[in-house]
């Protein structure tokens, strides 16, 4: 997973956060297809981070939104192993909108994993 930048909380309209909810979507409609179409290739989206925290393997991730606090599918949580990747993401913060370039893995219980 690498950062891309920052992209700031004040962007109404993002192409790749659009992306992003529409992947969030297809695997919502139909996760069989969605894998087949989307897992293992690599992507760049943008999102606003909903949270920033570590699994129960010490790995660490952040959650991406829409900006929509309701949404229950437009979630995609994004893995980093990379330290200088880690480094940046520990200077974020929840509510700031950033672009990722990852690869996506899986859907597990309704959001879309991408690692990198």
């Amino acid at each position: 997973m690498k950062l891309v930048g920052i992209v700031g909380s004040n962007a109404e309209i993002s192409y790749n956060r659009k992306l992003m909810e529409f992947i969030a979507k297809e695997y919502k409609d139909n996760e069989v297809a969605a894998e087949v179409k989307y897992k293992g290739k690599k992507v760049e989206i943008s999102g606003i981070i909903n949270s920033i925290g570590k699994d129960v393997l010490d790995d660490v991730y952040i959650v991406l939104s829409n900006g929509d606090e309701y949404a229950i599918i437009n979630n995609v949580q994004c893995y980093f192993k990379d330290k200088e990747q880690i480094s940046k993401v520990a200077e974020l913060q929840k509510g700031q909108e950033v672009t990722l370039i990852g690869t996506v893995n899986s859907s597990i219980a309704g959001t879309v994993t991408v690692k990198d």
